[in-house]
């Protein structure tokens, strides 16, 4: 046992009431398992913490993750993350604190918050709304998957396809600290369907109608969801305490902005403006196998003329985008934070290219995007050079690190 987590609560209270900034409040607590319980529960003020990229701290056996602040450029070791989280699963998304994990070879879905090593299950991805049928005792052909279009059909794909391409981002309405009623909303399948669950539900509900395909990726903001398609198209949802979200509005707006060659993802985000679409332009490397980031595009929902409007000044405020739920702070609140910035994570679907990256000696595509001149800054993240030879695995993802 460490030493540290033998000090008196007493001195651990004085110690706390000398730190005085959010973010160092919630760093305290990742010092030790046993510091959790004898601090007060965080207040929800802001400036909330910054995002951080965890990671395993110890890249030669893995035996403990951490959390990098790529703002201080510090790590903050995480001993007491539970050890599934760090080998045999991968990260499907992060909201409120939370990451959503899922297993290497089997189909549990898992919530886990990094710093208090609590773990929630939620229904496994075999109780999802296309499969037929899960058989964990056929290799190779695990899930009897429902045709699209003849529901009397279907065919087989094996575990490891279902886990990189039909479970694209799960997102959380709320952290499940501190309610009952956290709603979570997945992407999935072959033309990324919506679904979702609560607390005590067996199996994902399908959120009903047509206009859910294509989803690109979804939001919980002014108490209601929002979900973005590939075709630009905004989807509006009502959010109860019970049951599934419900479309209220679908939003076509009246400058289309299709998808294209070069586009690889699109992400939904909100920030002090309003909402954002940021499509992320991705070069295909001379390997034909690999890419890399060229650049993001972002454009503002303008309600008054039900348009997306393109903007190049973020006035100040960065964005964080990955499997997470896309984040935005003000350098106004973190200095150390750069303005008019994208700090993205690398995000691919495609778990097989790790191999490629390998052979190719590409690192990890991530990185800082720079809207007032278009540069791209890469962050191999200090102690790991993601050169190709010591890479670690799951890929990083940003996490808002809260109690």
């Amino acid at each position: 046992m460490s030493q540290w987590s033998m000090l008196p609560v007493e001195l651990l209270e004085a110690i706390e009431e000398l730190v005085i900034l959010y973010a160092d409040k919630v760093r305290l607590r990742c010092v030790s398992v046993a510091w959790h319980s004898p601090f007060p529960k965080l207040p929800h003020q802001k400036p909330y913490p910054s995002p951080c990229l965890l990671l395993p701290y110890d890249h030669d056996n893995a035996k403990s993750c951490a959390l990098f602040d790529p703002l201080d450029q510090k790590f903050y070791q995480l001993d007491k993350l539970p050890k599934p989280a760090r080998g045999g699963k991968l990260f499907k998304g992060s909201s409120h604190g939370w990451l959503v994990t899922v297993e290497d070879n089997s189909a549990s879905v898992e919530l886990i918050n990094p710093l208090t090593g609590a773990q929630l299950k939620l229904p496994p991805r075999s109780r999802f709304p296309d499969v037929v049928k899960y058989r964990s005792n056929k290799p190779g052909n695990e899930y009897a998957i429902r045709h699209t279009y003849d529901k009397s059909r279907f065919f087989t794909l094996d575990l490891k396809h279902v886990r990189n391409f039909y479970t694209s981002k799960i997102v959380l309405s709320e952290s499940p600290s501190t309610s009952d009623d956290t709603l979570a909303v997945a992407i999935y399948g072959e033309f990324s369907w919506l679904a979702y669950c609560r607390k005590g539900y067996k199996k994902w509900l399908p959120i009903a109608g047509d206009d859910t395909r294509f989803t690109e990726d979804v939001i919980f903001c002014r108490g209601r969801m929002y979900a973005l398609k590939s075709s630009a198209d905004l989807l509006i949802f009502e959010v109860g305490n019970c049951g599934g979200p419900t479309v209220t509005k679908k939003i076509v707006p009246a400058r289309r902005h299709p998808w294209r060659v070069g586009i690889e993802k699109r992400y939904l985000v909100e920030y002090s403006g309003g909402l954002l679409m940021v499509d992320r332009v991705l070069l295909s490397l001379s390997s034909g196998k690999l890419s890399r980031t060229l650049a993001f595009e972002m454009y503002k929902f303008d309600d008054s003329i039900f348009s997306w409007v393109e903007v190049k000044d973020l006035g100040g405020e960065s964005l964080f985008l990955g499997f997470n739920s896309s984040a935005s702070i003000s350098s106004s609140d973190f200095p150390e934070c750069r303005g008019n910035c994208i700090y993205f994570s690398d995000d691919t679907t495609d778990f097989d290219y790790l191999d490629q990256i390998q052979e190719g000696g590409r690192g990890f595509d991530m990185g800082i995007y720079n809207l007032n001149d278009g540069t791209i800054e890469r962050f191999p993240v200090p102690v790991y050079p993601c050169d190709g030879k010591n890479l670690f695995s799951p890929l990083p993802i940003w996490v808002v690190p809260k109690p």
